[in-house]
């Protein structure tokens, strides 16, 4: 691997990225339409836990999460009522069913009523240690189904945690809270709360006929910011940019082959350290900036 070769190359993917083309169309759109730290990353939580499979499916049943929460995903997950739940009864996504999304809410709100956000969740001394603690924090009440087990990772177990690395990414790097430039809708969750009482009724329970289509919702409801600095959000700084783990799927392993950062053949979390300690080589300071380089480079060559 020619180390200088092959930053300049990446980092010129970089360079050439608008960031808010990426958003517009990909799982993170979801998080960006929020503004404060729990919101965000609740949201972010949901959608990247959805990531896989088609895009245009993921981002349409996480949208889907989003209205039926009242599009204030923290103040839902504390506040929720046992009526307001029905509606998450018939929910699917792949293999994440409704048994899964229900114990999800409970787990939060747990955590949130007690205090504790999803990143104090994350402890332990290496990456590995923190998604595992992770894991086992998630599935520490006597109420957690088995079957819901396989879609939070562990690392522990060699899984290369694809989807939790994608979303402490998207938690951990990029510009401070502060700085983002994040347009709202003042008036959104005032609609969807009207939308969603409309649907209740007088007192009613909810009608489950009723089937979400983001593409017949009101767009002001869904529409994600239009001026956005940073692809990632920088909320999270119990954990240092240069800790994190790349993402690992199909489309960023094929370019790692490419770019020789990656020799094992395995998607595990072997493979991920191997990618993860070449990134640190480009950039001891924020490596896993090329987790996104990499997927437009596999992107390009499939188009």
């Amino acid at each position: 691997m020619n180390i200088t070769k092959v930053k300049s190359q990446l980092d010129t993917i970089l360079q050439n990225l608008n960031p808010q083309d990426f958003i517009d169309n990909d799982p993170i759109s979801i998080p960006h339409r929020f503004t404060t730290k729990e919101d965000i990353e609740i949201s972010a939580f949901f959608a990247a836990i959805l990531a896989w499979g088609q895009r245009k499916t993921i981002i349409n049943n996480a949208n889907k999460l989003m209205y039926w929460m009242g599009e204030e995903p923290h103040r839902f997950i504390v506040e929720h009522s046992d009526t307001e739940l029905k509606q998450f009864e018939k929910f699917v996504h792949r293999t994440f069913n409704s048994t899964d999304v229900l114990y999800f809410i409970e787990v939060l709100k747990h955590w949130y009523t007690a205090g504790k956000s999803l990143e104090d969740h994350f402890v332990g001394d290496t990456m590995k240690d923190k998604i595992s603690s992770f894991h086992q924090s998630f599935f520490a009440f006597d109420f957690a189904p088995d079957r819901t087990r396989k879609h939070i990772a562990n690392p522990a177990k060699n899984s290369s945690a694809k989807r939790l690395n994608m979303y402490l990414r998207w938690m951990v790097r990029g510009n401070s809270h502060s700085d983002r430039q994040v347009i709202r809708h003042p008036e959104r969750s005032k609609r969807v709360n009207e939308l969603r009482a409309e649907e209740q009724g007088a007192g009613a329970e909810l009608d489950q006929s009723r089937h979400f289509d983001s593409a017949q919702c009101d767009p002001d409801l869904l529409s994600t910011p239009r001026t956005i600095n940073t692809l990632d959000f920088g909320i999270w700084h119990s954990i240092k940019p240069s800790k994190l783990k790349c993402p690992l799927d199909v489309h960023v392993q094929r370019a790692a082959f490419h770019f020789g950062l990656l020799t094992r053949k395995q998607q595990d979390w072997k493979a991920v350290e191997e990618l993860s300690n070449n990134l640190l080589v480009l950039d001891p300071v924020d490596p896993i900036k090329y987790d996104l380089a990499l997927f437009k480079w596999s992107e390009g060559k499939m188009d």
